[in-house]
């Protein structure tokens, strides 16, 4: 082998050291590795913040599920309290019992006062007698036909 054969396996050899990476080597694949570990750090950091993210939005959700119950409730309570303020049908229905039986009455005491009332005053007094039995009107009605009938 000449000078230049050895000259040439000399910078061969040197050129392969260079470019192979050993135990104190810097180069690339220790950067990569770097920048790999970073990334992954960074991941890790990512998926831990969406976690927290999750864990927030789900602990708003339930109290946003809290406070559309407590409205549900209230807008119930609210109905049940509009339904106790109206009155009840069947007291309705007593209330204007109650008013045809006075309006009749009163309409047979007017007649009566007037001359040649008396029949239609009996008349209107018997129906309320009849038809409103368990009004205090009837009550009225009958006591205005005994006084009548006394006459």
């Amino acid at each position: 082998m000449g000078l230049g054969a050895a000259a040439a396996a000399i910078v061969a050899a040197v050129g392969m050291a260079l470019l192979l990476p050993n135990d104190t080597d810097t180069g690339p694949r220790k950067a990569t590795e770097k920048v790999i570990a970073d990334q992954n750090g960074e991941i890790a950091a990512l998926r831990a913040e969406i976690a927290r993210l999750e864990a927030e939005v789900e602990s708003r959700l339930a109290a946003v599920r809290h406070m559309l119950a407590l409205e549900a409730a209230e807008r119930r309570r609210d109905e049940l309290r509009r339904q106790l303020a109206r009155p009840d049908m069947a007291e309705q229905i007593a209330r204007e019992v109650d008013e045809a039986a006075f309006i009749i009455v009163y309409d047979a005491d007017r007649q009566r006062k007037r001359q040649g009332g008396r029949a239609s005053a009996i008349a209107a007094y018997r129906d309320v007698v009849r038809l409103f039995p368990q009004t205090r009107w009837a009550k009225v009605a009958q006591n205005r036909l005994t006084e009548i009938e006394k006459l």
